[in-house]
């Protein structure tokens, strides 16, 4: 009997797990060190947009651990699979996996985050993103189709948003890259309101500020 697959939603503790992964067995709460986490869940090993999605990761990969953050990757198979294909993604492809791949063969975790979709697949997670903050408190999450490979630039733009968020105290707007400008935090009380700082194209609930963080 397939267990209720319950996905953390935004603002909630990540679940923890403990697995045996390509580095050895893992527990989720002590290997995050207390660092960002970029959770990434798909459908197997061996799998051409898998394959896509990893060489992405290993271009990017001095980009996440420059924003402080450690990646992690959940799939179905076995580790004597996964380390065979750690070894198949650098000898044919050139991809060095730095990052732990976890087992996990009874869909415990998928299902602990919400990967399994019966619409999708009766027996395979989709491919599902988190991101999580030093707490291991659940930042983003989003699901792509089996078929079609997730956006890694993307995962990264939402990271240094978030981030950039938490330092500034600022929303961050859409389309949103290092180095733009921000959104001022919309007034929360009459007095507050600011009409002359407000330029050619905005209003007091709608301002921009100088960004930073290039």
């Amino acid at each position: 009997m397939m267990i209720e697959s319950k996905t953390p939603r935004i603002g909630e503790a990540a679940p923890d797990f403990s697995s045996p992964t390509t580095e050895g067995e893992l527990r989720l709460s002590a290997w995050t060190e207390k660092k960002w986490v970029v959770l990434l869940g798909y459908p197997a090993a061996f799998t051409p947009v898998s394959v896509s999605e990893f060489k992405e990761l290993a271009d990017r990969a001095d980009k996440f651990k420059e924003r402080n953050a450690k990646i992690i990757a959940v799939s179905p198979d076995t580790v004597y699979s996964l380390l065979a294909w750690k070894r198949d993604l650098k000898e044919r492809f050139g991809v060095e996996v730095n990052f732990p791949l976890v087992s996990d063969t009874r869909l415990k975790i998928a299902n602990q985050y919400g990967m399994m979709h019966p619409g999708a697949s009766q027996h395979t997670p989709v491919r599902a993103t988190y991101i999580l903050d030093p707490k291991r408190t659940v930042r983003y999450c989003t699901f792509y189709p089996l078929a079609n490979g997730r956006s890694i630039a993307e995962i990264l733009r939402v990271l240094q948003a978030i981030q950039v968020s938490d330092d500034e105290q600022v929303p961050t707007p859409a389309e949103w890259r290092p180095g733009k400008d921000l959104l001022k935090t919309p007034p929360r009380s009459f007095k507050d309101l600011d009409f002359k700082a407000a330029k050619e194209g905005e209003d007091f609930y709608y301002q921009m500020k100088k960004g930073g963080d290039e």
